[in-house]
């Protein structure tokens, strides 16, 4: 026996260490000034649906501004409601969903790579998940893409795991909840917008195992049914409720999203945009796809799996006509892992002259300079657009403004104004109420003035119209009541703009023969009298 202690692995190969330090940096870039700046683009969409959820009670029917809201599942209200009862109603509360789920998915990342490719290959995906910049944004936002991210990437990684093994009986189980839970989890935040990416992780481990018999994995099969229970119980509760409103809720549907006229350059082209959106982490996908000429070990089997799942994911998302690469980034949650196996490849897998000049002069060049340069820019980043979207993009400011506008007991109505920038209302409320003014809200969605309801609201009411396109086929919501003869009873009293929407305020007079009344019964020296 020798005298020599063993010695003890270096610190930064310790699994909780390195653990640490994923959440570390998890904390540096989605956690701080969350709450800094106000609501901005479709935040308000997602939040007062929860906060309405966390008030009312009603934890089935989504509502936005008083209006029945199924455009998406409940899914990020939910999470939104949850936050918003044990933090408060804040938009720190609200956004801290989105960093949370950010968190999980360098966690599952760390965690998967770690078990694929070894120890030091976690912690690089890891972090490579969290200093993707393609994240940052919607990973310090109240919008739905985070959430239903990390849903899609562990229904993704727990397919791969469960084709490409054969699982004990007692890791199936787990498995079985897992997958259940991410596929579950995706529907219930964005419906079926991540189904094409679980799809492309089946396909992919039949290209791998070169069978389509890994598909009778009776894991995966339990996992589908388990889900398929859940979702078709939740949508059958909430048919009920929407069976029981007066009025049909608001709607949205997937087609919105798909072919359209005028975008198919967009759709053909979107492989290629969604691959630049997602550097420098795309470009790994060069050197895990290069062809071996070493044995087809499991190392290898997960690497080109997880590869081949974000090109076919994007080639599916392409034949179905998406034509915005925002909504393949699910998709791109597995090249963290991606560029864990090219690591992996580089030091453990002989590769082409040509692929190893590559990987020599680009990431692998000095890796920890290329996250450290990231981190900077993620810290930059995070300041840069926390300024941006306080002074411009946040519809917080109109909103104020609106609320020192409006008198006390003054009701505002509108369509699209609320629909697309709802915090601009939110806003004015709450300002006015620390004014010590009560404001009426009243979203009037389109929909009911094809169902017969004027489009013009009762003479005394404020409307709010836009004075852009919100589609680029179609004229602006203005144009469109001065078109329809609907502007001689409206009088403009204020004008102003949530970063690119141009809305103007309008006060309804009454009707002709209403005014001509008013003025007769008017006292003598005082201005005639508005009902």
């Amino acid at each position: 026996m020798s005298g020599i202690p063993p010695q003890r692995p270096p610190l930064w190969q310790n699994l909780w260490f390195q653990l640490a330090l994923v959440l570390v940096v998890a904390g540096c870039i989605y956690w701080p000034l969350l709450g800094s700046s106000g609501f901005a683009f479709s935040e308000g969409q997602r939040v007062f649906p929860g906060w309405t959820f966390a008030d009312r009670g009603d934890w089935l029917m989504p509502h936005l501004l008083d209006q029945p809201y199924l455009r998406k599942p409940p899914g990020m209200p939910w999470a939104i409601a949850a936050f918003a009862l044990l933090f408060g109603e804040s938009e720190y509360s609200a956004r801290a969903v989105s960093a949370l789920a950010m968190t999980l998915g360098g966690v599952l990342a760390f965690a998967f790579a770690r078990r694929w490719f070894g120890g030091a290959w976690g912690l690089v995906a890891g972090i490579a998940f969290l200093l993707t910049p393609l994240y940052w944004y919607p990973g310090r936002s109240a919008e739905i893409e985070s959430l239903h991210n990390v849903f899609v990437q562990l229904a993704m990684l727990v397919t791969l795991e469960v084709l490409l093994n054969r699982p004990n009986a007692r890791a199936a189980i787990g498995l079985t909840f897992a997958l259940a839970a991410g596929l579950a989890g995706m529907v219930i935040v964005k419906g079926p917008a991540g189904i094409p990416c679980v799809i492309a992780a089946a396909l992919a481990a039949c290209v791998v195992k070169r069978s389509p018999r890994v598909l009778l994995s009776p894991t995966l099969t339990a996992s589908i049914a388990l889900a398929g229970l859940t979702i078709a119980y939740l949508a059958w509760r909430i048919a009920q409720r929407v069976a029981e409103l007066p009025e049909p809720p608001v709607l949205q549907g997937a087609e919105q999203f798909l072919w359209k006229p005028g975008r198919r350059l967009e759709v053909l082209l979107l492989p290629a945009s969604a691959l630049l959106a997602a550097l420098p982490w795309s470009g790994a996908l060069i050197i895990a796809l290069t062809k071996t000429t070493e044995p087809n070990s499991p190392h290898l089997q997960r690497g080109r799996a997880a590869s081949l799942t974000v090109l076919l994911a994007l080639a599916i998302y392409t034949v179905l006509g998406v034509y915005n690469n925002r909504y393949t980034m699910p998709a791109t949650t597995l090249l963290p892992l991606v560029v864990a196996f090219a690591g992996w490849r580089v030091v453990n897998s002989p590769l082409p002259a040509w692929a190893a000049r590559l990987a020599t002069h680009t990431l692998m060049r000095r890796p920890w300079i290329w996250a450290a340069a990231l981190f900077m820019a993620a810290l930059v980043s995070l300041v840069y657009t926390e300024h941006r979207r306080d002074i411009r993009t946040s519809g917080r400011d109109a909103g104020r403004r609106l609320g020192d506008f409006l008198p006390h007991g003054s009701t505002l109505t509108g369509d699209l104004l609320l629909d697309h920038r709802p915090e601009v209302a939110w806003y004015a409320r709450q300002h006015a109420a620390t004014l010590g003014k009560t404001l009426t809200v009243q979203w009037r969605p389109a929909h009911k003035h094809a169902q017969g309801e004027n489009p013009i609201p009762p003479p005394g009411t404020y409307l709010a119209l836009l004075n852009i396109p919100v589609e680029i086929d179609q004229p602006a919501e203005l144009d469109r009541y001065k078109a329809a003869g609907l502007m001689d009873r409206l009088e403009r009293v204020h004008l102003d703009a949530a970063h690119k929407f141009l809305f103007e305020v309008f006060i309804v007079r009454p009707e002709p023969d209403r005014l001509v009344d008013a003025a007769l019964t008017a006292t003598p020296g005082l201005p005639p009298a508005i009902p």
